[in-house]
């Protein structure tokens, strides 16, 4: 698999592994007691179309261990939690940028996702993401999001809300400005990815609506609405 398929075969699994929690705590059911029995039906509707999946479950989860310990297993065997993923996650960054034929949308959908991993596995600062995000495009966007920014630094500034000490964003202030400082420092003025997220939907013309909608649905949609090919959606028989 590529990076790509990693990380959303990995949220789907991280995913998954949220529902099945939520829905066991919600029938009133002690997890750790319970989780075996109502997982290994989910596993065995698999059985005949993904043996192998089905005979690892058999194999590295027993019932008695603790919902905790099999949900570590699980993420690291078939999510992106173990070392060789995480690893190759990490490494990816500088892969990520805009495709010549990929609209600035679509560079925004599948740069969240990779985000998402990055923040589940704590691989890098938000700020680093950002400055990635920023400087990596092939359209004009990066003119327009610089203007935001900027704008959203002055408010920031004013209000005295800005993330880090005002000597961070000195760049700012110089008259000649080194581009590549400039976008450093721009991307400090968000204090998550999150926020400039929203920064970018509110201000996208036209657009928001896509991105809002897309950034919501890509993970089930992306296998034709199937959950990742290893494994399948929560259900209780």
């Amino acid at each position: 698999m590529n990076v790509t398929e990693i990380v959303t075969e990995g949220l789907l699994v991280n995913e998954f592994l949220d529902d099945f929690e939520k829905a066991v705590r919600q029938i009133g059911l002690d997890i750790d007691e319970n989780w075996y029995g109502l997982m290994e039906g989910s596993f065995k509707e698999m059985k005949e179309r993904h043996l192998e999946l089905y005979l690892w479950f058999k194999k590295r989860l027993f019932e008695g261990l603790p919902w905790s310990g099999a949900k570590t297993i699980i993420q690291r065997q078939i999510g992106f939690y173990s070392s060789e993923m995480t690893h190759e996650i990490k490494n990816a960054l500088p892969s990520y940028i805009q495709r010549p034929d990929e609209t600035f949308q679509r560079y925004y959908i599948r740069f969240s996702l990779y985000v998402v991993a990055c923040k589940s596995l704590y691989l890098y600062l938000d700020h680093t993401l950002i400055h990635h995000f920023l400087t990596n495009q092939n359209t004009n966007m990066y003119n327009f999001l610089k203007e935001c920014l900027k704008k959203q630094y002055q408010v920031k500034k004013d209000t005295k809300t800005l993330p880090l000490p005002l000597s961070v964003y000195n760049h700012l202030k110089s008259k000649h400005p080194q581009e590549h400082l400039v976008a450093i420092a721009l991307a400090k003025v968000p204090s998550s990815w999150s926020e400039f997220g929203q920064t970018i939907i509110s201000k996208l013309p036209l657009q928001h609506d896509d991105i809002n909608h897309n950034n919501t649905t890509t993970l089930h949609n992306n296998n034709n609405n199937s959950p990742p090919k290893r494994i399948r959606s929560v259900t209780f028989t």
